[in-house]
């Protein structure tokens, strides 16, 4: 009787592949299904994929994806993460987008503003704060289409057209290489946050040092890890 085993290649040795493989080893390791001969193809010199790190000849380290490895709703792809690595070092997330094309600050640092840059509308200037937020209450007085054809319709209706040419146009271009009106919108669920724009109505009254101390304390910090667990 032969004992030849049932063969399994997987294409690449990214997150999906990495967990597709833990998922097998411990339906083989309880016995429930029988025992595989698994193979991976991986054209790079190491695992992970995007949600890789590479160190270059100077000894600066890049980081090769987007948010591939940021907050999940996935406890088993947490897991398999946390398991990958024997020590970790956490550094506290603080991100901030320049945007010194809107606000124009002679001090370098007050251009940059928290993300994200949707629900920081009210670190802009007055005018172009005042167009984000009727536009963004525009939306109220329209009836949401039943589908949108492409992320630049999606975008437009959600954001307003100052917000999307400011930075969500910018942004997502640069980010996925490819225009708006090119993409689809099933992958914004669980990756664009929505904007609460009441919060963002009652943060624009404050002046620029409360609107800081205010988000340094219970403002768009925890605002940001609110808007981990809701999207769209």
């Amino acid at each position: 009787m032969s004992d030849l085993r049932k063969r399994i290649i997987i294409i690449g040795a990214g997150p999906t592949a990495i967990g597709s493989l833990t998922r097998i080893c411990e339906l083989m390791d309880d016995k429930t299904i029988e025992p595989l001969d698994i193979t991976i193809f991986e054209r790079s010199s190491h695992p992970g994929g995007l949600a890789s790190t590479v160190t270059d000849s100077h000894g600066f380290s890049w980081d090769l994806g987007v948010h591939i490895t940021g907050a999940t709703r996935y406890p088993a792809f947490l897991k398999t993460l946390q398991s990958a690595v024997p020590e970790w070092h956490c550094i506290e997330r603080c991100v901030k987008a320049d945007m010194t094309h809107v606000i124009h600050a002679s001090n370098p640092q007050d251009n940059y503003v928290p993300y994200p840059v949707q629900s920081s509308v009210p670190y802009f200037p007055d005018e172009i704060k005042q167009k984000c937020l009727n536009e963004l209450n525009a939306r109220f007085s329209t009836e949401q289409p039943k589908e949108f054809t492409n992320f630049d319709e999606f975008s437009l209706y959600f954001f307003g057209k100052t917000l999307q040419d400011l930075f969500i146009r910018p942004y997502n271009q640069k980010v996925w290489t490819v225009p708006l009106e090119e993409m689809n919108c099933k992958w914004v669920k669980g990756r664009v946050p929505k904007v609460d724009v009441e919060s963002i109505q009652q943060r624009s009254t404050l002046s620029l040092p409360e609107l800081r101390e205010y988000d340094s304390k219970s403002g768009i910090s925890f605002f940001r890890q609110v808007l981990s667990f809701i999207f769209f």
